[in-house]
């Protein structure tokens, strides 16, 4: 193992490389482990609130300063990517009736969870059988999918 490092470092030019390229890359994998779980807790308090026949019109999902709801949320793990999308909940809210909006907003809670349990078994598996590159990247969509 010792042995494969050191030629991955000789390869990447000095071990400052590799270790600034594996924090920034943890960084950007927890950065999207905390945006999909602040998206679905958004979505679990829209679902309680249509449950309860309340607006959702102001629950918001903020992660870092940045509002989480009409952006994809793209992560690279092992050479292998998973997107996720969800537009506006108050935007969301106008289009669909309340059952819909319920059964649509359970399914994406379906879809972080299927995510996350992807990336704990993308971290799990041995480094030796895929590469290590992690990423994270947020964009705004301009319209609709």
């Amino acid at each position: 193992m010792s042995n494969a490092l050191s030629i991955f470092e000789k390869h990447l030019s000095g071990a400052d490389i590799l270790e600034g390229y594996l924090a920034k890359n943890i960084k950007d994998i927890n950065q999207a482990i905390g945006s999909l779980q602040t998206i679905d807790s958004a979505l679990k308090k829209a679902i309680n609130a249509i449950e309860q026949q309340e607006e959702i019109h102001s629950i918001s999902c903020v992660f870092m300063g940045d509002n989480l709801m009409g952006k994809e949320i793209i992560l690279l793990l092992f050479g292998e990517s998973k997107n996720f999308y969800i537009q506006d909940l108050a935007i969301l809210s106008t289009q669909k009736n309340p059952q819909e909006l319920l059964i649509f907003l359970q399914n994406k809670r379906k879809e972080i969870s299927s995510i996350l349990d992807w990336v704990m078994d993308k971290m799990e598996e041995s480094p030796a059988e895929s590469s290590f590159s992690p990423t994270f990247a947020s964009s705004q969509l301009s319209k609709i999918l």
